[in-house]
């Protein structure tokens, strides 16, 4: 919930992580004052230094598991229809 209007807000639309896509910050009033561009350049650099989460093995062999299971029904799906077009 926002409770006041008067917010100095910073957006990031280009972030250069791959986690996020666009990064929002609401700028501490003490801090209104610095120029829009270092508050830019600072949280630029603040999302770029953000680890990026690694999937757990078990995630990684769910989502294989996952892949394989699709590509044996795509083949199989392939041989029948190859077989009901003879």
């Amino acid at each position: 919930m926002l409770k006041g209007v008067n917010r100095q807000v910073v957006e990031i639309h280009d972030t250069g992580n791959k986690c996020f896509e666009k990064a929002i910050l609401f700028v501490n009033p003490e801090f209104s004052d610095v120029e829009r561009g270092a508050l830019t350049k600072s949280l630029q650099r603040l999302v770029r230094s953000a680890d990026v989460p690694k999937m757990s093995k078990r995630s990684r062999r769910e989502a294989l598991g996952g892949i394989l299971s699709l590509l044996l029904s795509a083949a199989i799906g392939a041989v029948s229809v190859l077989l009901l077009v003879k």
